[in-house]
């Protein structure tokens, strides 16, 4: 079986719900690390939604990634 890449994440089939799950782990802001699931009806469908999960969420041009102030925080 072929490892994924590093930051990729876990990806298996739930058949309680029929769905894929892909499991992200990532630091937030303030170093903590934190889970992140995403769903999907398929596997490439899942990988897909995480990575675009990923592109807007974790990028350095992301406001809410550079602890905001109040103001900035509510115009976001």
């Amino acid at each position: 079986m072929k490892r994924r890449s590093n930051g990729e994440g876990s990806i298996f089939h739930d058949k309680k719900r029929n769905h894929y799950v892909v499991r992200l782990t990532y630091e937030d802001s303030l170093g903590i690390k934190k889970r992140k699931h995403i769903y999907g009806s398929t596997a490439a469908e899942a990988k897909h939604k995480a990575k675009e999960w990923k592109k807007a969420s974790l990028s350095k041009d992301n406001k809410l990634t550079k602890n905001p102030l109040v103001s900035e925080w509510i115009d976001e």
